[in-house]
């Protein structure tokens, strides 16, 4: 970090100190190490100055708390608009005009910003020997550290999370906004607790909005729960509306109970008001039935009559129910496709356009005459563009004694997912 062309991304004067050098070595090649927030929000700001952009990621995908078939959709983007990923890699080697890659890989690059993630400024905490958790300095629920007439507040400190009911670090500005409230409120005198965090973030990457809470499928797996996930891509208005866009929504949830436990939402309009809407119903407990009956605002410029928070809950309530078996696109290979009969039940057009390898096409509108040309002795996987008409697939094959089961999110998540092996 000695070299004059490196800088970080912290304060208002790194900003500056970035500006400068930016004037000062007429930067025209730009790398930045680390994808999460502020990675790819410098990147995007120095993509649109018309700089040359690359991102170097350790992770296998940018935004690493999400899951990877969603950040597939902003690799695209970010591609899309000219900006060069490297994945599963880090800088072994900076010099003033070049990083050399673990790979081997050699990126030009006149200015280096290192976003790599951020740790727990504990040292000052340590020397003062207030009792430190594994990620941060431990707090009550007043803020109070071992030390009681010590409190401590934002990024350095270890909070409930409501998700895994556990003490964990969370770097986040609205948090520890109302961290340093509640910390205040106590010093007063004020009967006050902080009630933990679901972690709610929301961020553009370029045309696209990204909204996030709690955990992903593929961190609570690590953690070592069982949730049970869909994907639905509603509109984000209704579609008879001029400028409806459909938004991907990816929602995490307890096999035994319904409680919602993460949600991801990507799309170019309406994904901020409805992360804010399932942030809130986390935050009260409550579960996929509950997203069922929600009452939300509606008029045909705003949303739907059922709305994609509703669809959303419809979908996993279904699951739980059992009204409709489903299988997930990082369930399947060439091999088990192979094994299936996979029906596809869109339109003969949108078959020709790609389709899962060994599919069969089917429209939904003739299956019920012609399910007579189906092997009802095997296992059998129905799909559609989205998966409403797989469920409706699904339904009439169960009334013919089908073992059959619905793709979940349909063909558009193989495709945006980065599923390329499973069609052609």
């Amino acid at each position: 970090m000695e070299l004059e062309n490196i800088a970080t991304m912290q304060t208002i004067a790194d900003l500056q100190k970035v500006h400068d050098l930016l004037s000062h070595y007429d930067a025209k090649h730009i790398c930045v190490i680390g994808a999460g927030f502020i990675g790819i929000e410098v990147a995007e700001n120095l993509r649109k100055l018309g700089l040359e952009v690359s991102i170097v990621e350790y992770g296998s995908h940018v935004f690493p708390p999400i899951d990877g078939e969603m950040a597939e959709i902003l690799h695209s983007e970010l591609r899309n608009n000219g900006i060069q990923l490297f994945l599963n890699e880090s800088a072994q080697k900076i010099d003033k005009s070049q990083v050399i890659l673990s790979s081997g890989c050699v990126l030009p690059a006149d200015l280096v910003i290192v976003a790599a993630g951020v740790r727990a400024r504990t040292g000052l905490a340590r020397q003062a020997g207030l009792v430190l958790g594994a990620t941060g300095v431990s707090v009550n629920t007043h803020m109070q550290t071992s030390d009681p007439d010590i409190y401590a507040v934002g990024d350095m400190v270890e909070t409930q999370n409501n998700i895994i009911e556990k003490p964990a670090m969370l770097a986040l500005a609205g948090p520890a906004n109302r961290q340093g409230r509640m910390a205040a409120d106590h010093i007063c005198g004020k009967a006050v607790n902080y009630r933990g965090n679901v972690g709610t973030s929301v961020c553009r990457v370029f045309g696209l909005t990204l909204g996030f809470v709690g955990l992903s499928t593929q961190v609570l797996r690590r953690l070592g729960h069982d949730p049970l996930s869909i994907t639905v891509h509603p509109p984000d208005h209704a579609g008879y509306f001029p400028g409806s866009q459909t938004m991907t929504i990816r929602l995490a949830f307890r096999r035994e109970t319904g409680h919602i436990m993460g949600v991801q939402i990507i799309g170019r309009g309406g994904v901020d008001k409805r992360i804010d809407v399932l942030a809130t119903a986390m935050q009260f407990g409550s579960t996929v039935f509950d997203l069922e009956h929600l009452e939300l605002g509606y008029a045909p410029p705003y949303g739907s009559a059922k709305d994609a928070v509703n669809m959303a809950g419809f979908v996993a309530s279904n699951v739980l129910r059992g009204d409709c078996k489903i299988v997930q696109a990082e369930q399947l290979t060439r091999e088990k496709l192979d094994k299936l009969q996979v029906v596809d039940v869109r339109s003969p057009e949108e078959f020709a356009r790609g389709h899962l390898h060994q599919a069969v096409n089917l429209p939904l509108n003739d299956l019920r005459q012609q399910s007579g040309t189906l092997d009802r002795s095997r296992s059998t996987m129905v799909y559609c563009q989205v998966g409403y008409r797989g469920y409706l697939a699904y339904c009439i094959l169960r009334q013919f004694r089908f073992d059959v089961v619905n793709l979940d999110g349909g063909f558009k998540t193989v495709v945006q997912g980065g599923y390329q092996s499973l069609y052609s």
